[in-house]
């Protein structure tokens, strides 16, 4: 059955379009454009227009509307089994009346995709034909999306900022909450591997592994093993854990996209690696992603030296 997208979200006099491929599944069950928690998206209009994550959804379009700023998508509809743009059947796809909107307000400046796909739809779908949408100025920005995570929050808030900041109504001193260096809720980004797991341990609690061991029995958790492949083949895994390298973390428990069905049971999730460090990091990874009850195991040492049962792998 085909995903619809929402109607536009704009003022009266929108200076620049922002255009998107088609919400994902956390943005249609919300009724948002940009719902999944660890998008960047508010994050980076938070800095250039103050509609920062905290604020309710209603305020943040209106601080939208008030620089200029108008949001919506290439796709009405398409068929997209998760949230993945390459997962979008190109036939399936139904474009929105972009050229009329374009028509309808004149005060436009500039038309910015966010990342490669909403660009190469737009061109194939939108432009054609269209000789008013081909005259104005078009820009492919950074995709915002958790999946496309090669590029530092820093270096994409730097690529929006050049391309949007001429054409947008400066926004009133104090509206901008954070340092282009932060990341949201923290005041000075991390830079050394110390800070990281220091700011990770401070946000994910440590769980016994005694209380684990409750949680296990009584099928009321999901253990995460962040382990390699050899790691495991080597010592076991608490049974029926996901195991899930570290590398793969997001892509594996995005709530957009492919994830194990466990994770969506709403219960405690357990991260444990050999030590602690990459527990404690993919638990911050995973708060970030929407997951609110996560603890660090730590190593699995820990589940062992408290009797721990153990899956052979």
């Amino acid at each position: 059955m085909p995903s619809q997208g929402f109607p536009p979200a704009s003022g009266p006099a929108p200076r620049v379009l922002l255009l998107g491929t088609l919400p994902g599944t956390e943005s249609l069950r919300r009724g948002e454009y940009y719902g999944l928690p660890r998008n960047r998206f508010w994050w980076i209009m938070g800095q250039l227009a103050g509609a920062t994550p905290e604020l309710p959804y209603a305020a943040r379009l209106a601080r939208l509307a008030a620089a200029g700023v108008a949001l919506w998508d290439v796709c009405h509809s398409a068929e997209r089994p998760g949230s993945l743009d390459a997962a979008i059947r190109r036939d399936s796809i139904r474009a929105n009346d972009i050229a009329g909107f374009v028509a309808a307000h004149p005060s436009l400046r500039l038309v910015a995709c966010n990342g490669a796909t909403a660009e190469a739809l737009y061109r194939r779908l939108v432009l054609p034909g269209s000789p008013a949408l081909a005259r104005l100025p078009l820009v492919r920005l950074p995709s915002t999306s958790p999946a496309h995570a090669g590029l530092p929050a820093a270096a994409k808030l730097a690529q929006w900022r050049a391309a949007l900041a001429p054409v947008l109504t400066p926004v009133a001193a104090g509206e901008t909450l954070l340092s282009c260096h932060s990341n949201p809720g923290e005041t000075a980004m991390p830079t050394t591997v110390k800070q990281l797991l220091a700011a990770a341990e401070a946000e994910v609690p440590r769980i016994g592994a005694a209380e684990a061991r409750a949680l296990h029995a009584a099928g009321q958790a999901v253990f995460i093993d962040l382990r390699e492949p050899p790691e495991l083949t080597a010592s076991g895994k608490v049974p029926g854990a996901l195991a899930i390298p570290r590398g793969l973390l997001e892509f594996r428990t995005d709530p957009e996209g492919a994830r194990d069905p466990a994770l969506a049971a709403g219960k405690t999730v357990i991260t444990y690696c050999a030590s602690g460090g990459r527990a404690a990091l993919a638990g911050k990874t995973l708060k970030e992603l929407g997951y609110t009850d996560v603890r660090n195991l730590g190593g699995f040492k820990d589940w062992l030296a408290a009797g721990g049962a153990v899956e052979q792998v």
